[in-house]
């Protein structure tokens, strides 16, 4: 992401915090569970949900 983010494009964290939670383990499960619930993906910001992930850990 920062590769591409270097390069100019803009991409917005509405379209990466989806992918980065797809890409987590089953461990994860109940944490993004949790994220879903309160928060909801469509707002969520990447320094957000990171700051939720080490919260929980």
């Amino acid at each position: 992401m920062n590769y591409i983010r270097n390069l100019g494009d803009n991409i917005e964290d509405v379209k990466i915090v989806p992918k980065i939670i797809r890409c987590l383990t089953p461990v994860f499960n109940p944490m993004v569970t949790a994220i879903e619930e309160a928060r909801g993906l469509s707002v969520l910001s990447l320094s957000c949900m990171d700051h939720c992930m080490h919260k929980r850990a």
